[in-house]
C-alpha cells in the first residue's frame, strides 16, 4: 500500500477559542445547576449554546438537544448574537459527526449574521461579531481539511488568523496556529508543522489550559512518528491520551488511541495495534463521528492485511469505503481504494488491483481538478476586473479622440476629394490588370485542386496512423499501471525492515527507459520477521521486458510467499526452474533464450545477511571501504554452458553497513562531455562520496547525477538501484 495515502494518524484540530477552563466538566455542572432558574432569555440562550459546545466531544446527542433549544429560543426572541453562536456550535457538532455539508451550511449562515453584527455602532457587539467571523472561518477551515481540500482549508485559516491577531486574542491565535500546523503536516511539510505545534504548546502551557496541552502533545507526537522516532511518538501520544481521560474528552481519547495503535502497527506489533484501534472505534461509534469511523475501518483493514487475514481486511476496507462515500470524504475514499489495490496486488488478483488503482487515480484527479477550478475562477475574476478597468480607460480615451477627430474632419474631406480623382484615373488601368489576374487565378485554382486532393489523402493516412498509435500507447499505459501495481509498494518497504532492525532505512531508484520496464524490484516480509528483497534485469526492455518482469514477479511470489522458501540460493534455483518451464526452453535451435539477471538478499537477523546473484553482484560499503560480493556467472533461464546450483554467500553485518543491489542500467548509461558510459568505477566512487547522507538524500543525488550525465543523450536501458543501510 502507498504510505502517503495510508497514514491515517489522527489530528485533534483546535476549533475556535481554546477552553478557558482546565476541566470542562466543572463548567458543565455549574451551567446545569443555574439553567432551570435563569429567566432572562439572552442568558438562557448563552447557557444552552455553551452546553452544546461543551458536550460536543462527550455526548453528541445532548449537544444536539441543547444547540437546537438555543437556536429556537434565539430566533424567537430576535437575539442575533445568540443565533450566530447556536449555528456555530451546531456546525462544529455536525463536523464531528462527518456531516460536512450541514456543517458548512451552518457556519455560512452564522458568518453572514456575524458580519452584520460587525458593522453595528455598539463596540461590544461589533467586537463580538468580528470574533464570531474569525471562529466561523476557522471552523470552515477544519471542515475543508477533513474533506482533503487543503487549499481552501489554509485559505480560511489565514483569514481567521488575520482577524484574531487584530483582536489580540491569544487563545484563538493558538488554535489557528495549531490548525495551520496540522495542514502543513497533512501536506508532508513536517518541519514547518512542528514549528507551529511547539509554539502552540508553549503558549497553552503559559495559559495553563490542560485540555489544549493534550491536543498539542498529540500533534507533536505525530511529527515524531513521521521522523521515525517511535519511542518519542508513543510518549507524546500517551501523555495526550492520559489528559483526554482525565478531562473526559472522548474525542481526544480516540485520537490518542488511534495514534498509539498506528505506531504499534508500523512496528509490526499487530495485536497491540488492533487493541488500540478497536477501543478508538468503539468510542467513535458513541460519538457518531462517521468520518473517524471510516478512518478506523481502513486502519483496521490494514492491520488485518498485515496479519494476512485477507477476507477480514477486504471487509473492513469495504466498510470504510462505503461510509466515506456516504459522507463524501475524498481523502478516506482515496485511502480505501489504495488499501484495496495493494491488498489485491499482494494476492496476485491483478484485475481487482487495477480496478481499485484506477478508482484511486480518479479520486486523486478529482481533488486536483477542484483545486484547478478554484485557480481558474480566481484568474477569471481578476481578468474580468482588469477588463472593466480597461473599458473605462478606453472610454475616456475615445472622448479625447473624438475632439481631435472633429478638428480634422474638414481636412479629411478635402483629402478625400483629391483621392477620388486619383481613383478615377487609375480605375481603367486596374480593370485591365483585373482581367489578366482572373485568367491566372483559374490556372492556380486548377493546380490547387490537385494539391488539395493529395493533402486530403495524406491527412487521412495521418489520422489512421495517429489512431493506431493512440491505441498502442493506451495499451502500453494500461500495462504500465498493472506493472506498477505488481511492484512492491513504498508502504510495504517502510514496514518491511523494522522487525529485523529498527534503525534500518532504504531507498529505491527506479527509472524505466520506456513506459513499461524490463527491470523490476521485489520485496517481502515473512511471518517470522525475515526481510527478502531483489532487483532483476529481464531480457530486453519496453513491452517484451515488461512481460518477462511480470513472469519473474509471479514466480517470486509463488516461490517465497506461497512456497515458503527463504534460502537465497534455493530461491534462485527454484526461480530458474520456473522460468525454463514457463518459457518452454529446451536449448533447441530457434527456441527462446530469454531470462533475467538478478541479485537477491535475505536478511535473517540483525547481523546475518544471505546473498545469491545471477550475473548481478552485491556491493557492501563498510567504514568507507568498498567490498564486492560476486554473483554466479549464469542467468536465470536456459544456459548453454554447464548449469550449476547458485552460490549462497553469508555476510556478517555491522552497524552502519550499507548494501546495494542494482541492474546494469546506471553504469552503462552514455553521456558526459565525451558521450561515454558512466562505468562501474564511477558508480562506486559516487556511492562512497555520499555515505554520510541519509538514504533518501542518496536517492536524490543518484537521480540528479545520472540525469546530469545523460543530458541530451537517450536513456539506453532501464535503471534500478536498491540500497539498504543497517
Amino acid at each position: 500500500m502507498n504510505t502517503k495515502t495510508s497514514l491515517l494518524l489522527f489530528f485533534f484540530l483546535l476549533v475556535g477559542s481554546l477552553s478557558a477552563y482546565p476541566q470542562e466538566q466543572r463548567e458543565i455542572d455549574s451551567l446545569l445547576t443555574v439553567l432551570p432558574s435563569v429567566e432572562i432569555d439572552t442568558s438562557k440562550i448563552n447557557i444552552l449554546n455553551r452546553l452544546c459546545y461543551l458536550y460536543r466531544n462527550k455526548s453528541p446527542q445532548k449537544a444536539l438537544e441543547y444547540g437546537k433549544q438555543g437556536l429556537q429560543l434565539a430566533e424567537e426572541t430576535g437575539y442575533k448574537k445568540g443565533v450566530a453562536l447556536a449555528l456555530y456550535s451546531l456546525g462544529i457538532l455536525y463536523k464531528n459527526q462527518g456531516n460536512f455539508d450541514k456543517a458548512i451550511e451552518h457556519q455560512l449562515v452564522a458568518l453572514k449574521i456575524n458580519k452584520e453584527l460587525e458593522q453595528l455602532p455598539d463596540e461590544k457587539l461589533a467586537r463580538a461579531g468580528k470574533d464570531g467571523v474569525a471562529q466561523n472561518y476557522n471552523a470552515m477551515g477544519i471542515v475543508f481539511s477533513r474533506k482533503g481540500d487543503f487549499g481552501k482549508s489554509i485559505e480560511y485559516y489565514l483569514k481567521a488568523l488575520k482577524i484574531m491577531e487584530e483582536l489580540n486574542d491569544k487563545r484563538s491565535i493558538v488554535g489557528a496556529f495549531s490548525n495551520i500546523g496540522s495542514t502543513y503536516a497533512f501536506q508532508g511539510n513536517f518541519e514547518k508543522a512542528l514549528e507551529y505545534f511547539q509554539q502552540s504548546l508553549k503558549t497553552v502551557e503559559e495559559l495553563n489550559d490542560k485540555q489544549a496541552i493534550g491536543v498539542c502533545l498529540g500533534n507533536i507526537g505525530y511529527i515524531y512518528f513521521h521522523q521515525k522516532d517511535y519511542e518519542k511518538a508513543i510518549e507524546y501520544f500517551q501523555q495526550s491520551l492520559n489528559i483526554g481521560k482525565e478531562e473526559g474528552d472522548k474525542r481526544q481519547m480516540t485520537t490518542g488511541l488511534n495514534n498509539i495503535g498506528f505506531v504499534y502497527r508500523t512496528q509490526g506489533k499487530y495485536e497491540e495495534a488492533m487493541d488500540y484501534s478497536m477501543q478508538a472505534l468503539e468510542i467513535n461509534r458513541e460519538l457518531e463521528d462517521k468520518d473517524k469511523i471510516a478512518q478506523n475501518y481502513i486502519n483496521i483493514g490494514t492491520i488485518y492485511e498485515k496479519q494476512k487475514q485477507y477476507k477480514k481486511a477486504i471487509d473492513y476496507y469495504t466498510k470504510g469505503l462505503k461510509l466515506a462515500k456516504e459522507i463524501d470524504t475524498k481523502q478516506n475514499i482515496k485511502n480505501a481504494y489504495s488499501g484495496l489495490s495493494g491488498l489485491y496486488a499482494g494476492q496476485n488478483d491483478y484485475k481487482n488491483a487495477y480496478d481499485n488503482l484506477k478508482l484511486w487515480a480518479q479520486i486523486k484527479d478529482s481533488l486536483y481538478n477542484e483545486e484547478k477550478s478554484k485557480q481558474i475562477t480566481e484568474m477569471q475574476t481578476k481578468y474580468d476586473t482588469e477588463k472593466k478597468e480597461q473599458e473605462i480607460d478606453m472610454l475616456n480615451k475615445d472622448k479625447a479622440i473624438q475632439a481631435v477627430e472633429l478638428n480634422r474632419k474638414n481636412i479629411v474631406i478635402g483629402a478625400a476629394i483629391a483621392v477620388l480623382v486619383l481613383v478615377i484615373v487609375f480605375s481603367f488601368f486596374l480593370y485591365n490588370r483585373f482581367r489578366v489576374t482572373k485568367r491566372q487565378k483559374k490556372i492556380i485554382e486548377s493546380q490547387k485542386a490537385v494539391v488539395d486532393e493529395k493533402n486530403k489523402n495524406l491527412h487521412e493516412a495521418k489520422a489512421i496512423i495517429e489512431e493506431k498509435n493512440m491505441e498502442l500507447t493506451d495499451s502500453i499505459n494500461y500495462a504500465q499501471r498493472i506493472q506498477a501495481a505488481m511492484l512492491t509498494s513504498e508502504g510495504h518497504l517502510n514496514d518491511m525492515f523494522l522487525p529485523v532492525k529498527q534503525s534500518a532505512s532504504h531507498f529505491v531508484l527506479f527509472k524505466p527507459k520506456d513506459i513499461v520496464s524490463g527491470d523490476f524490484y521485489w520485496a517481502h516480509q515473512t511471518t517470522d520477521g525475515k526481510a527478502i528483497w531483489a532487483v532483476a534485469d529481464c531480457t530486453g526492455h519496453g513491452v517484451p521486458g515488461a512481460f518477462m518482469s511480470m513472469i519473474g514477479i509471479s514466480l517470486l511470489n509463488e516461490t517465497i510467499v506461497e512456497g515458503g522458501i527463504y534460502e537465497a540460493d534455493k530461491i534462485l534455483n527454484k526461480l530458474r526452474e520456473g522460468i525454463v518451464k514457463a518459457l518452454g526452453q529446451t536449448g533447441e535451435e530457434g527456441a527462446t533464450k530469454d531470462g533475467m539477471d538478478i541479485a537477491l538478499c535475505v536478511w535473517k537477523k540483525p547481523d546475518l545477511l544471505q546473498f545469491s546473484g545471477a550475473n548481478n553482484p552485491l556491493w557492501l560499503i563498510r567504514n568507507n571501504t568498498f567490498q564486492i560480493v560476486r554473483a554466479d556467472r549464469q542467468p536465470i533461464g536456459f544456459h548453454t554452458e554447464e548449469v550449476k546450483p547458485f552460490t549462497q554467500h553469508e555476510i556478517q553485518l555491522q552497524q552502519g553497513d550499507t548494501v546495494y543491489i542494482f541492474s546494469d542500467g546506471f553504469q552503462d548509461q552514455f553521456g558526459g562531455p565525451k558521450g561515454k558510459k558512466f562505468m562501474a568505477k564511477n558508480f562506486q566512487t559516487i556511492l562512497l562520496e555520499i555515505q554520510d547522507k541519509s538514504m533518501s538524500e542518496q536517492k536524490e543525488i543518484l537521480n540528479q547525477t545520472i540525469d546530469d550525465w545523460k543530458k541530451d543523450y537517450e536513456q539506453i536501458d532501464d535503471i534500478c538501484v536498491f540500497g539498504v543501510r543497517v
